[in-house]
């Protein structure tokens, strides 16, 4: 069978992020957290649609080609497609990445006793490696000023297993976000 076949699609998890959106209770901290997952998949659908050039493929003359783009940007043009594609991949890694972080504290309102993975270990039964796998190596690219020099990447396919694993998250514990939500406000 092609694993392929079986990978959701932008447009999944676009119609999985709308009946969250509907069903979830809306104070201020639930939304904020589905408008970054709602970020996040905007940002893969742009970097989709502009045509992400294959990861760790940068031009020559990187330093140059960023400032060809800024360039284009003083001028009140858009910048070339690739650099934008880049641009919205980021913007998504970041959003899945700081979600690993927010959700678990959503959910359960514990802030620090058991730090990150954690937390995240104590909440979630389901799958969630390519997530967490995403959440470490964006948080040491985060912490640290190797960048992808170190030659860390990101792969389209794990971060598109790692929304699914959110978004499947979100879906299994959406009665302890409701329960917890339930006036408006957190409950303990």
């Amino acid at each position: 069978m092609n694993e392929q076949k079986n990978k959701p699609s932008l447009l999944e998890f676009a119609s999985r992020l709308f009946c969250l959106i509907r069903d979830l209770p809306k104070p201020e901290p639930v939304l904020e957290t589905l408008e970054f997952v709602a970020g996040a998949l905007y940002g893969l659908r742009k970097a989709e649609q502009l045509g992400l050039p294959p990861l760790g493929q940068v031009p020559k003359d990187y330093p140059e080609f960023m400032l060809c783009q800024i360039g284009r940007l003083r001028a009140g043009e858009e910048p070339e497609n690739s650099w934008a594609a880049g641009f919205f991949f980021n913007s998504a890694l970041q959003r899945i990445a700081m979600s690993y972080d927010r959700i678990p504290r959503l959910v359960t309102g514990e802030e620090s006793r058991y730090g990150v993975p954690g937390r995240m270990q104590r909440l979630n039964q389901g799958q969630y490696g390519h997530w967490k796998a995403l959440y470490e190596k964006f948080n040491d690219y985060k912490h640290t000023t190797k960048g992808t020099s170190s030659g860390v990447y990101v792969e389209w396919d794990e971060v598109v297993c790692s929304m699914d694993e959110l978004l499947s998250l979100l879906e299994s514990k959406q009665p302890e976000i409701k329960r917890r939500y339930s006036a408006g406000h957190p409950t303990s």
